[in-house]
């Protein structure tokens, strides 16, 4: 190899590396997934639906509810039903809606 004539510099064929084995395109390994156009964690059409009985009222519009297998979980009423909300006694049938992310909270989807 001749020496540079710049003193201090490297030969600019040392930093040549060698060519890459990976043929250019996409990889979608390595992609990664866009995020949801809505900022809830979960849709409607995500969460498991079931029936429970209401245990108690608690404060807030919030109801204690058993579940078929008996585990208690916290429930508000949906939106439809929070505009004009039932009264709902103790041993009423509901319909719950619960996000697989959190099971001990819950959404009272409908009454009956």
């Amino acid at each position: 190899m001749e020496p540079c004539a710049v003193a201090g510099s490297r030969d600019v064929r040392s930093l040549e590396q060698p060519p890459c084995k990976v043929k250019p395109g996409p990889r979608p390994h390595l992609q990664i997934p866009a995020p949801p156009d809505s900022l809830c964690a979960v849709s409607h059409d995500d969460c498991l639906r079931t029936r429970g009985t209401i245990l108690k009222r608690l404060e807030n519009d919030l109801h204690e509810v058993a579940l078929p297998n008996g585990k208690p979980v916290i429930c508000h009423f949906s939106k439809e039903l929070a505009e004009n909300p039932p009264e709902l006694a103790d041993g009423a049938e509901v319909m719950l809606e619960i996000s697989p992310f959190d099971l001990d909270r819950g959404r009272i989807a409908g009454v009956g």
